[in-house]
């Protein structure tokens, strides 16, 4: 790579809040090429890029609770089985480095019941073999 005169020298960091950073900030001149630019824009530039924000004024998680209000803002939901069901615990299995093979929810489990048992259309059908 030979040097060029469109490669720019950035200014240093003064704090202000710069909504788009750029990965070839990062290197030296040198390395600052039309090719290298375009690369890095496609790959590296999503990663280092301020993330877009939005401010909710409301809780999440379920509403049965003792300090539930009936004026309290909740986020909703999709359909009413993740906003019956979207704080149950799930199952993951990992291998040793750390990469997920398997991961269930109460929701994955429920639907599976109904693939099998399509009759049955209550949750209290899955567990009466237990009451």
């Amino acid at each position: 790579m030979a040097y060029d005169k469109d490669q720019q020298e950035f200014p240093l960091p003064t704090g202000s809040n710069k909504d788009d950073r750029k990965s070839a900030e990062f290197l030296p001149k040198y390395f600052r090429t039309p090719v290298n630019n375009k690369f890095l824009h496609s790959t590296l530039d999503q990663l280092v890029s301020q993330g877009r924000l939005e401010k909710i004024n409301a809780y999440y998680g379920r509403k049965g609770t003792a300090n539930y209000q009936a004026g309290d803002l909740y986020v909703s939901e999709v359909n009413k089985d993740r906003e019956n069901y979207k704080l149950e615990p799930s199952i993951v299995q990992s291998d040793s480095l750390g990469n997920v093979n398997f991961y269930s929810d109460y929701i994955d489990y429920f639907s599976h019941y109904f693939i099998i048992f399509p009759n049955e259309l209550s949750h209290k059908c899955i567990f009466r073999f237990f009451i």
